[in-house]
Parts: structure tokens; sequence; C-alpha cells
């Protein structure tokens, strides 16, 4: 993927671009500093689930708009055969669909983004789902149980 970088007219580099077929992002320079090193992500290990209870996180859930996600987001999750199948769609956001794995009764992860999926139901039952992983942390509520 290209970048360039910027410069100001002391050559000191002040920001990035990206520049991918569908659209380019700008990113600002906030440090000199290098980063701490980033931690090992965690070994999720996949249990095995009665199918329905796999059943139970199929639908689309939706995420409001943040820094990251100006429009929001949408997460669908699906079955294919016995597998779940999740796709994340909105603004910044590449999309693509992604083998979702159980951890428990109420988590999922992925291999893909290395995100972690966890559902949770108040008492009126309406499902929410945070979604933790290396970008900000999502929380998205469940809109319906039907997939497209």
């Amino acid at each position: 993927m290209p970048v360039t970088f910027s410069r100001d007219r002391h050559g000191r580099t002040t920001g990035l671009i990206v520049r991918l077929p569908a659209a380019d992002f700008s990113f600002a320079k906030i440090s000199d500093r290098p980063p701490k090193a980033p931690e090992a992500p965690k070994q999720y290990v996949p249990i095995r689930l009665d199918p329905k209870r796999l059943d139970a996180f199929i639908g689309q859930y939706e995420f409001a708009p943040n820094a990251a996600y100006p429009t929001g987001a949408r997460l669908t999750i699906r079955r294919k055969g016995s597998q779940l199948v999740g796709d994340v769609r909105g603004k910044n956001i590449f999309g693509g669909s992604f083998e979702l794995y159980p951890e428990s009764e109420t988590n999922l992860f992925d291999t893909i983004y290395c995100a972690q999926y966890r559902f949770r139901k108040n008492d009126r039952g309406e499902v929410t789902v945070g979604i933790h992983y290396w970008g900000p942390d999502l929380e998205g509520k469940k809109l319906s149980a039907r997939t497209h």
C-alpha cells in the first residue's frame, strides 16, 4: 500500500497519507518518540458449542459513530455450515468476511483482527456486543436476527 510522508519547510516529518484504491487516509504525526512495543496478542482457544447456542449470535449489530468510524459501523454475523462468519462495514473500515470462533457461551474471537466479541443481554432482553481489538473498543446493539 503506497504511503506518502508530509514534511514541513525544515524537512521534519509532520504526517503521512495512506493511499488505497477507495480512499486516502491522512494521519498527523503526534510524537517524535517511538511507540511502546505492542503486547503479544492473547492466544484464544476455541470451544465447541451446540449449534443452537451459535444461532444466538446471528444477526446485525450497529455501532454508533466515534472518532475512528465517523459514520458508525455495522457487524453482521451469519452461519456458514457449522462456522460463524462476521462482516464489519462502515467508513474507514476495509470490510470483508472473517471466521468467528466461540471462546465461551458469551464470547467470540477472530484470528484476522485478533478481536474479542463480548455479548451481553440486559433485563429487557436487548443484546449488546463489545468489540475489543487493536483499535478503539466498540460497543454496539443488536438490530435483528436476520442477515442478508
